[in-house]
């Protein structure tokens, strides 16, 4: 289940719908996102913080976008069952989701900081 989050961090419809029609739920961990529990990819629950940091050159939002559109440009190290593989997220997004679906669901998920 996905975890709870302050109303002001509620995601929009815009990227719940998002969410949905890309299936980031059948393998990420989604705070506010109902049904996205998958346990294949990386957990997104603390990505605004950890996505400033894969990529030195990159912002948060940069790395993230870049993620989405380009999933192998870097495969992160440890998902929830062993190493992360390469080819594994659809490369397609960029064909697939709108720009406004893929700069709302980018600004989303930057703000996604484990608050613990």
């Amino acid at each position: 289940m996905a975890a709870s989050l302050p109303a002001a961090h509620e995601p929009s419809p815009l990227v719940v719908a998002t969410v949905a029609k890309a299936g980031c739920g059948g393998c990420h961990i989604i705070p506010g996102i109902p049904a996205a529990a998958g346990q294949l990819g990386p957990d997104l629950v603390n990505i605004g913080a950890t996505a400033a940091t894969r990529k030195p050159e990159f912002s948060a939002e940069a790395y993230i976008r870049e993620s989405i559109l380009e999933p192998n440009a870097i495969i992160v190290p440890a998902c929830p069952l062993g190493p992360c593989l390469a080819n594994i997220m659809p490369p397609n997004f960029g064909q697939t989701l709108s720009e406004d679906e893929v700069t709302a669901l980018v600004a989303y998920l930057a703000n996604l900081q484990d608050e613990q």
